[in-house]
């Protein structure tokens, strides 16, 4: 639910954002971000980053626009959470992008082989691995009662309770990952 009369980019912290293509990053938050973007429904979230950075008019290739999407850049997450928080102020949403994002950085980290080579070192890896496994399924779980929670109409629940299983499924993002590498 945006605030209510008022434009995200009369918000102080985007009037005193300075970039040369701010308007592009401030259009980029709201396709990322907002519960209404027509985006939400790309459930994996490396393409919604990339379609939100081209409809935004950023290149998806350009070293800043990395940055931003990989949420390294403190300015503009600040304007992200800003969004998120005070524009927006739903707070089931906002859980749900951060659980998404969350949810991403473990698939990545648990689709890296080991360096390891001591048994011991390596066994200690794969029980850490299976922890962090048990928490992203859990952290999956969670992302799908909150689409159901925010998308209320029987087709979205329907999206959250079929779609977004099997895309968010961890076997199956290791194995995507692991066919990309």
């Amino acid at each position: 639910m945006a605030s209510m009369g008022k434009s995200f980019k009369d918000f102080d912290v985007c009037k005193s954002f300075k970039h040369k293509n701010k308007n592009n990053l401030l259009k980029y938050i709201e396709l990322m971000y907002s519960e209404d973007s027509t985006l939400i429904s790309i459930s994996n979230l490396k393409e919604r980053k990339l379609e939100a950075a081209k409809k935004a008019g950023l290149s998806p290739t350009d070293d800043f626009t990395i940055d931003v999407m990989e949420l390294k850049n403190d300015d503009v997450n600040e304007l992200i959470f800003h969004f998120q928080s005070y524009y927006q102020y739903d707070n089931a949403f906002q859980q749900l992008c951060t659980d998404q994002q969350l949810f991403w950085d473990i698939q990545e980290a648990l689709a890296k082989r080991t360096d390891e080579t001591d048994l011991a070192a390596i066994l200690d890896s794969h029980a850490k691995k299976a922890k962090a496994s048990e928490f992203s399924n859990d952290l999956r779980k969670r992302i799908n009662a909150l689409m159901s929670e925010i998308y209320k109409t029987e087709d979205e629940i329907e999206m959250a309770a079929t779609f977004i299983p099997k895309i968010l499924s961890p076997e199956q993002r290791i194995r995507e990952m692991q066919k990309a590498s």
